[in-house]
């Protein structure tokens, strides 16, 4: 009996929790929150070429169609310090939820080659590492909540040698 009354709690409580998440999101952004979003990218191969970023603030577009991004970013890695972390920020962004998918443009080329059967050539990543099974993941998979100082890490991964 005590056991199912604390699950009847604690059901109430976990079912109540979508309401107070959704009431956070519309508040902060009516009032004109911002916040950034740091990206460490982890896993390259090397620091040749790009690394290219896409944001996206909904699932239209994602993850490869940059026209519809709401932000983009490439950095030349061979300019980055050896030693030192590849860190992206995108700033002043309305708190909301986002989705970052990324390439390493190892031949600074501006697309994400592909090899045989549309495999990726190059190394690339997606916020919350979500994972890429017969296709890239949907935006709700790779999709985080930038509120304040958000930081987040990306594997980048590689399909072809």
């Amino acid at each position: 009996m005590f056991l199912s009354r604390k699950l009847q709690m604690g059901r109430g409580l976990l079912l109540s929790m979508p309401f107070v998440w959704g009431g956070l999101v519309p508040m902060a952004i009516a009032q004109g929150l911002m916040g950034n979003l740091q990206v460490e990218i982890v896993g390259l191969r090397d620091r040749s070429g790009d690394i290219c970023l896409n944001l996206f603030d909904r699932a239209d577009g994602f993850p490869h169609d940059r026209e519809k991004a709401k932000a983009r970013q490439c950095l030349t890695l061979a300019e980055q310090p050896e030693d030192t972390p590849i860190v992206v920020t995108f700033a002043d962004l309305p708190v909301g939820n986002y989705a970052i998918s990324l390439f390493h443009d190892h031949n600074q080329d501006g697309v994400l080659n592909r090899g045989e059967f549309g495999i990726p050539s190059e190394g690339f990543g997606f916020s919350n590492n979500a994972p890429v099974r017969t296709g890239p993941p949907r935006f709700g998979h790779a999709m985080i909540l930038v509120a304040g100082q958000t930081p987040i890490t990306v594997q980048v991964r590689y399909s072809l040698q």
